[in-house]
Parts: structure tokens; C-alpha cells; sequence
């Protein structure tokens, strides 16, 4: 987190505004939780934390673009509409019950709660959480045979292109009907429940606060 707030102090220097901003930082690996020198797990560090602190980091340059009347948009590309779980408020970070399942479904749910908040916060930009769909990015490369073979299923029967991904992509970052509050993205653009299922304005404030924490 604290290289984050070095180069967003660097940005917040040498940049007038920030029209769109675009995160998509992200691990595969089937290894327990692994910390990093903050000790946060680094997949929660990856899916949600750092993308909550860019956020928070590089508002002033959202905000001048609004204000000059220009389009500010933010984009968390992750996993909207592929489930989620449900929190568990005694367990936040994971560091009492930590299972691969829950490190893949708890951030989801909380880049959920970041755009639905984020965007209460600050109207007149647009927050979305989007799925990028199975994507053919070499990630897999590296895994074990049999997750290699299910990559190569999936990708020949529901997979799409890099470039593909980020055309449809591109195009809900500026299209119209997300142009503002908060927004829930597929992978062919379309839109999704704007709201989580496990969206609350208490688990939101609760959550919020956690990663006010977390992220120092």
C-alpha cells in the first residue's frame, strides 16, 4: 500500500486530471494465504485493497475533471455477477477463516461494496465493476497440466481475445448508460444488477471503514 501512495502522490504531481481510470491488478495461484510485508493477504491485496486505495489516492484528479465539466469514470475489471460470498464481520481479512473459496468470493463482494460506496460519496463519477469473461491472456501457462487442459476447454468454447476483452471493455468505460453512480458490468458490456445481494448501507459503512483501516 505505501507504493501505491508513492505513485499516486507522483500522478497527483504531474497530472492536471484523471478522465478514466482503469484497475485490473490481479494473482492466480492455489496457495493458502500468503502476506504481504503489510501482512494482508496478497490475493485481497491484489483483488480489492489496492484497488480501494488507487481510488481513494487518485479522487483529486477525478474531481478536477469533473469539475471541469469532462467525463470521470472509474473501472474495477474483476469478477461482477460471479457470485460473491457474503461477509462475515468478524473475519474481514480473512485471518481466521482463510479458504481459497472465500479469498476468491469475499473480494468480489467487496469491489461490489467499493463502487456502490464510492459513488454515494462522490456523485457525478461513474464507479463500475465489471467481468472481463474467460480471457486469453497465457495466465494459465504456468499452473498444473490439469488446469492447463480446463483453461484450453474453456477458452475454445467460451473464450475470447485480449484484444477482444478490452474493446468491450473500452466500450462500457464510455458508454452512456454507465455514465454515472455506481454500475455492475458484464463481460459483453451489458449491464448487471446495479446493487450486490449482499448490499446493506451497514455492511457497506462497515466494510468502508475496515478498508479505511487496512489501507492505512
Amino acid at each position: 500500500m505505501s507504493e501505491i501512495r508513492k505513485w499516486a502522490a507522483t500522478l497527483n504531481k504531474d497530472l492536471d486530471k484523471v478522465n478514466y481510470l482503469v484497475m485490473s491488478p490481479g494473482i492466480f495461484t492455489m496457495k493458502g494465504r500468503d502476506e504481504t510485508s503489510e501482512g494482508i493477504d496478497k490475493k485481497m491485496a491484489l483483488h480489492y485493497y489496492s484497488r480501494f486505495l488507487i481510488i481513494n489516492e487518485l479522487l483529486p484528479l477525478l474531481n478536477k475533471a469533473k469539475l471541469a465539466g469532462e467525463e470521470a469514470r472509474v473501472l474495477s475489471v474483476f469478477s461482477a455477477g460471479q457470485g460473491g460470498s457474503d461477509i462475515d464481520l468478524d473475519d474481514l481479512d480473512l485471518k481466521k477463516n482463510y479458504t481459497l473459496s472465500r479469498a476468491a468470493g469475499i473480494p468480489i463482494t467487496y469491489n461490489d461494496f467499493m463502487v456502490e460506496e464510492y459513488a454515494n460519496r462522490n456523485p457525478g463519477i461513474s464507479f463500475i465493476h465489471s467481468f472481463p469473461g474467460i480471457v486469453d491472456t497465457g495466465l494459465m501457462n504456468n499452473q498444473p497440466w490439469w488446469l492447463r487442459a480446463f483453461s484450453r476447454v474453456a477458452l475454445a468454447t467460451m473464450g475470447m481475445s485480449a484484444e477482444t476483452c478490452a474493446e468491450h471493455q473500452l466500450y462500457g468505460l464510455t458508454s452512456d448508460k454507465f455514465k454515472d453512480g455506481a454500475n455492475r458490468m458484464h463481460s459483453n458490456s451489458s449491464s448487471l444488477d446495479k446493487v450486490s445481494k449482499y448490499s446493506t448501507p451497514e455492511k457497506r459503512k462497515i466494510v468502508w471503514e475496515h478498508s479505511r483501516k487496512v489501507t492505512g
